[in-house]
């Protein structure tokens, strides 16, 4: 059984999150929230090329991606990896869990559950995924109509694989065929006690990191708390 696209509402795109974590890190730090915006959302020309958000000197961008390795290590245990798009038909962004589980049946390629980092420009969206691995070891999802994402090479991590993330997804699928909400409700991390991550990287060359939680692949509002700043000057 396969879906139709969701509609997307404004709470549910990266701009709605880039707004809703400024306001956090402007509570928590003093830097004014439309600072932290213009950061993110301005679009300037590098090199003639239209980019979104201020241009990012490199030296400050190499100690901030050393900086991120490791926190994102400390919370989750892992290191990044690659993954890429390898879109197919009736495989929907949102659908994540159920496009693994179902690339996972069509192709007997392990599913695997983690993070993934979406980059639009100073602004970093780290959040749980779903995809798969191929028989040589690449990572990758096949949704047909990403926007942001595209083709790009992206960032994850692995969280859970193997025969763990086959019974997790096993027990979802059942969940996504029936609706019965006791079956969802049973699954580990359902309510994602993992959470996620959203990073804005200001012109003070200081990255400020967001934790969210209650994380699901339902439409629902997203809980931040301030987690951490990280002096990135070169």
């Amino acid at each position: 059984m396969m879906t139709t696209p969701k509609p997307k509402t404004f709470r549910n795109t990266i701009a709605h999150a880039i707004l809703q974590q400024c306001k956090v890190i402007a509570s928590a730090t003093g830097v004014p929230s439309n600072d932290l915006v213009r950061t993110c959302l301005s679009v300037n020309e590098v090199d003639g090329r239209t980019m979104v958000g201020s241009e990012l000197d490199e030296a400050v961008n190499r100690k901030f991606f050393l900086a991120m390795e490791e926190e994102i290590h400390a919370i989750t245990g892992s290191y990044s990896t690659s993954i890429t798009n390898r879109p197919k038909p009736n495989r929907f962004s949102g659908d994540c869990y159920i496009n693994a589980y179902a690339e996972w049946k069509q192709t007997g390629n392990d599913p695997v559950i983690g993070w993934e980092a979406t980059l639009c420009g100073r602004f970093i969206s780290v959040v749980p995924h779903a995809f798969n691995v191929d028989k040589d070891g690449n990572y990758y999802d096949t949704a047909n109509n990403y926007k942001a994402k595209g083709k790009n090479d992206r960032p994850c991590w692995v969280r859970c694989s193997g025969d763990e993330a086959k019974a997790w997804l096993t027990q979802f699928a059942k969940y996504y065929r029936t609706n019965d909400k006791s079956i969802r409700d049973a699954l580990p991390c359902w309510t994602d006690v993992w959470g996620g991550l959203g990073v804005i990287i200001h012109t003070n060359n200081h990255a400020y990191l967001v934790r969210s939680t209650g994380l699901t692949t339902e439409n629902v509002d997203k809980e931040y708390a301030f987690h951490k700043a990280i002096d990135c000057s070169a």
